[in-house]
């Protein structure tokens, strides 16, 4: 397990999420005054969260020995379905 990249990671996660508050919060105080400046918070918040969700993946990665790899919660294959697309009952 390589504990600096985890540290690392984890800090990272610490910062955006203050940012994920502060936008929120200065989304909410800019949508009555101006609305288009609004919309810009939130585009910039959805773009924080989508870090997020990056950052949380590499850390489980890193966080996961590969011999344990196969003791996840999910089968094999069951994170790669795309969204919008159809899934195949066999």
């Amino acid at each position: 397990m390589d504990t600096r990249s985890i540290n690392d990671i984890s800090s990272q996660l610490s910062m955006v999420c203050g940012k994920l508050g502060s936008l929120a919060s200065g989304s909410e105080t800019i949508k009555a005054t101006n609305p288009d400046l609004a919309a810009t918070y939130e585009d910039m918040l959805l773009d924080e969260i989508k870090h997020v969700q990056i950052l949380a993946l590499e850390l489980t990665k890193l966080a996961v020995s590969e011999e344990r790899a196969d003791d996840g919660a999910f089968a094999e294959g069951e994170l790669n379905s795309v969204l919008g697309e159809e899934e195949d009952d066999e």
